[in-house]
């Protein structure tokens, strides 16, 4: 069950207080209940998990707690300035006998007799079990012509931003504004702050006492209330609600660009990547261990570590750490093989046909032709298959470097079952500089193989008639 959004009911009533057997008699003009309710998620009305609706009469209040789907959880009605609880479910706890409680399906009433102004204050209707539910209400008694305005009782913002807590008081007159939080801190005393520098109150105007917090921090988040010091205290609550992502430990996605295990040719330029999913987002490092122990010094950070040209020597384990500050840390582990390039195969023939293997088995090179003539100025194909198993990987290199797509370059893959893998090399307005040997290079786990294809200038007189 997701906890309901807050919302606020004011209802104005008339209360005559007369405390019995007692000789101070206090005539309260006009109070007034504000309701808002403790939430996560946004609720239509009809479709709230908790809510509060009051019942005022002369000196009595009654305030009704109603629960979706109860079950056999009960109802905690407590004061927020009392250290215990006023009823669990049925049973009254607070010893004052001017409380009642009363409890019918999925409504638990608490109601207050002889209402004095002590009563004045946060009350809060709690769901026992592991999902927080709650709802609370304010019970004010308005002072005459002073009293604090209604305002959002609920304000949403995330960590690192900026809020504003709003306070309004009609004719102040000689009275104090105090701002206090969920932990019993008084925050400030008028304008004077006794917190951080984060806190500042804005009093733009003459009713204005609201409290400002920036870069809010995870610990900021919860209730505050602005005191007025009338007799009895005029209280306003607003709940301050976290609305970013909830703080997780880093965890490694195995996605498609993570790799256990990588096997390269030396020369080769390869990337490692390690994604973590983490709120906040955590900080990456790379390690490397090599012979059964890892190497203390940081070789890269960020989720990907590019190496380039790399040696048999660079062999070994390759360790990607994350950490956001929330225990515990996530790691990664790619195995990467560096493999020496084996002499170019000489004379490779064009195939018929290719076999098919059925055991693993290294890679083997087909090649529609070991020469290919063009004219200079167009775009020629140059064509490679490699068959083993596992499927064989195939890169195109031309002087020791391996050719990716650009303006120059176009690769074309295209795969057969399990064992037989297809490039095509597009090589676009060939001059000069582009006719010579272009190495084909099939690589799977078991093994390399090279195989070498030559690109040479057709005749003038063939160019010219063509």
């Amino acid at each position: 069950m997701e906890t309901p959004s807050s919302q606020r009911l004011s209802c104005l009533f008339d209360v005559t207080e007369t405390v019995i057997f007692r000789r101070i008699y206090l005539t309260l003009l006009v109070s007034w209940i504000l309701v808002h309710y403790g939430a996560v998620r946004s609720q239509t009305p009809d479709d709230k998990d908790i809510f509060i609706t009051s019942s005022p009469h002369n000196t009595i209040v009654t305030f009704n707690c109603t629960v979706k789907d109860l079950g056999s959880r009960k109802v905690i009605w407590s004061k927020l300035s009392y250290p215990y609880p006023i009823s669990i479910g049925a049973s009254r706890f607070a010893p004052d006998k001017r409380y009642s409680v009363k409890v019918d399906g999925a409504v638990t009433s608490l109601t207050i007799r002889n209402l004095e102004g002590k009563d004045a204050g946060e009350y809060q209707c709690r769901a026992t079990g592991p999902v927080y539910l709650a709802a609370f209400v304010s019970l004010n008694f308005q002072q005459g012509s002073t009293y604090i305005r209604p305002t959002e009782t609920e304000i949403k913002s995330y960590v690192h931003g900026t809020i504003k807590l709003p306070c309004e008081v009609t004719n102040l007159r000689n009275f104090d504004v105090l701002w206090k939080n969920s932990k019993d801190e008084v925050l400030s005393l008028m304008r004077k702050i006794y917190t951080d520098r984060r806190f500042s109150i804005v009093h733009s105007k003459p009713e204005e006492w609201s409290l400002q917090i920036k870069d809010l921090r995870q610990s900021d988040f919860g209730f505050y209330t602005c005191f007025l010091n009338t007799n009895p205290v005029l209280t306003r609550t607003v709940e301050l609600i976290n609305e970013s992502p909830a703080e997780t430990p880093p965890v490694l996605l195995e996605d498609t660009h993570y790799k256990k295990r990588v096997t390269a040719l030396a020369g080769d330029t390869i990337k490692l990547i390690c994604n973590f999913r983490a709120y906040p987002p955590a900080k990456v490092t790379w390690r490397r261990r090599k012979d059964g122990k890892q190497e203390k010094e940081v070789i890269g950070e960020g989720s990907t570590l590019t190496l380039t040209s790399v040696s048999q020597q660079q062999s070994g384990d390759y360790i990607c750490i994350a950490n956001n500050g929330i225990r515990p840390n996530a790691k990664g582990k790619t195995k990467l093989i560096v493999e020496a390039p084996q002499p170019v195969t000489a004379g490779v023939l064009e195939p018929t046909t290719t076999a098919i293997p059925h055991v693993p088995t290294a890679p083997e090179m087909y090649l529609p032709h070991v020469r290919t003539a063009i004219c200079r100025g167009r775009t020629v194909q140059l064509k490679c298959t490699a068959v083993g198993l596992p499927r064989p990987e195939i890169q195109w290199k031309r002087h020791g470097s391996t050719l990716t797509d650009g303006p120059k370059y176009k690769i074309e893959k295209s795969s057969e079952a399990r064992h037989a893998a297809h490039s095509t090399l597009h090589i676009r307005a060939v001059s000069n500089v582009d006719f010579g040997k272009y190495a084909c290079m099939a690589h799977n786990q078991l093994g390399l193989k090279n195989a070498e294809q030559e690109l040479y200038e057709e005749s003038s007189a063939i160019c010219l008639a063509g």
